[in-house]
Formats: C-alpha cells, structure tokens, sequence
C-alpha cells in the first residue's frame, strides 16, 4: 500500500475515533509531512475506545514503543500490533481476550505486558522468548497454569497472577525466589510444590 493511502484511512479512522495523538499529527502537517510525523509516533493510547479491533494500518507506525488498547471490547490481539517490533509497553488489559497466540514473540523488545482482567485460558509457550520482558500482569484471567517457559526470561522482576484458577504453583517457580515479585493472591492453590 502506498503511504499516502495509508496516512489517509488512519487519519481518517482518527477523526471518526477521536485518537488525539493521530489527530494533532492530522491537523499540524502538511500531506508530505505527515509521514514522517506518523512514523516517528512513539506513543498511541486508544483506551475505552470501544474498538472491536484496529485498522491493519497500525502496523505503519513503526516507532510506536508504547500501545494502549485497553478497556474496548477485543477479542483477539490484532495481529497489526504483532508488527510493531518497537514496542516496549503493551496493555491489552481489560478486554475479551481468551488466547495470548504464539505471535507475540515478535515483540522481542517488549518489557511490560499488562494483559489482566480479559478471558484467558492459556498463555502460549513463546512467551518464553520475550527475553526483555520485566512485567507481566496477568490478573483476573481464567489462568489455571502457566506455561514453564515463562522461568527462563531472566529479567522478570515482577508478575502478578492474581485472581485467577491457579490450584498448584508449580516447582518452575522455585527460580523466582529472591528479588523478583510474584503475586498469585485469590487463586484456588491447594498445593505448593516449592
């Protein structure tokens, strides 16, 4: 797609959605200018938007380091987010997600993940290959294990798994101890296997 079709159907979503950050870049630069101004974008919050999903285009943004979809009414991850390989914060928090999919690997340089209060079941094993994640929130899901990838990302300093149906928390935790926070308050946990 040529930039200038895709400038157009973002700015044009932006207006109809009231996206503030896009509409200053629409309303400030020329045509030619706002690609730049696009690119360069490093910070989108669209939350309680009401968004069911998000325009492909998204995937242009490619500076963008900071995403905020929370609080609409997703069922999914869009799969445009997957493109944004700068991402470092993610909140897809409280939405009506049930899968976190194996394409979020491709957020390599994600470090902050809040994907609580939404439907999840299963997390999958590729979580494991977000080496720079420091965050992950996990709260009020439907979480009854995690999977044990998750121990090798090294530089987790902190993952909440409250209120969700965890009833062991597994031996994989045991690297955990130490410096790093690991809240699991309000699970259904019958057995430490620490």
């Amino acid at each position: 797609m040529d930039n200038e079709k895709w400038i157009d159907i973002i700015c044009a979503w932006a207006r109809e959605y009231k996206v503030r950050e896009i509409l200053k870049i629409d309303t400030k630069y020329e045509s030619k200018d706002k690609l730049d101004a696009l690119e360069n974008l490093s910070k989108l919050n669209l939350s309680g938007k009401g968004f069911c999903t998000l325009p492909d285009e998204i995937k242009y943004l490619i500076s963008l380091r900071y995403l905020r979809i929370s609080k609409n009414e997703l069922r999914e991850i869009p799969s445009c987010v997957y493109a944004l390989k700068e991402l470092i914060y993610l909140d897809v928090s409280h939405n009506q997600i049930e899968v976190l999919p194996k394409e979020v690997s491709a957020l390599k340089n994600l470090k902050y993940l809040r994907i609580g209060y939404n439907l999840f079941h299963t997390v999958a094993d590729e979580i494991g290959n977000l080496a720079a994640l420091t965050h992950i929130i996990l709260v009020s899901n439907h979480l009854e294990k995690l999977p044990e990838s998750i121990v090798g990302l090294s530089l987790i300093q902190k993952i909440d798994i409250s209120w969700n149906h965890m009833e062991v928390l597994s031996e994989y935790f045991i690297p955990w101890r130490g410096t790093r926070i690991l809240k699991h308050a309000w699970n259904r946990v019958k057995t430490h296997r620490i």
